[in-house]
């Protein structure tokens, strides 16, 4: 079973994101605080996938930075309240994985994490607006 690190307080969000992993077998630890996830993180607790929900507009990537700082490679994406452009670029630099802009579907949130951790549940991957991912082609 896969673990994926969801930081956030979106409570409502949160419900949605974690029934819908649930479905596919992945499970949702759920903090509420950058503080929280760095003591999580000194006590060794391991995940497959980072999730942080942050303000594009107040961006802090000072998480982000403590994760790579430690040598850890784990995948880590971004859901961003809002489409900034200009903070496109320290993401990247940030050696962050992926981010996702809201309002997301639940369907495109579970491709982004598919992606990134590396499943796929047959060799092609349809979205209700019509994206396909299809790995034969």
């Amino acid at each position: 079973m896969k673990k994926i690190l969801l930081l956030s307080s979106d409570f409502e969000q949160n419900v949605i994101l974690n029934a819908s992993l649930y479905r596919f077998g992945f499970r949702m630890i759920q903090l509420k605080s950058a503080s929280e996830v760095i003591k999580d993180f000194e006590c060794g607790n391991r995940y497959d996938l980072y999730v942080f929900d942050v303000k594009a507009r107040n961006l802090n990537l000072d998480l982000v930075k403590f994760i790579r700082d430690s040598q850890n490679i784990t995948p880590i994406m971004l859901l961003l309240d809002v489409s900034v452009p200009s903070v496109f670029k320290r993401i990247y630099y940030a050696r962050v994985n992926d981010f996702i802009i809201k309002p997301f579907c639940p369907e495109e949130f579970l491709f982004h994490v598919f992606r990134l951790c590396k499943v796929l549940l047959g060799s092609k991957f349809e979205l209700k607006n019509g994206l396909v991912f299809d790995k034969d082609s």
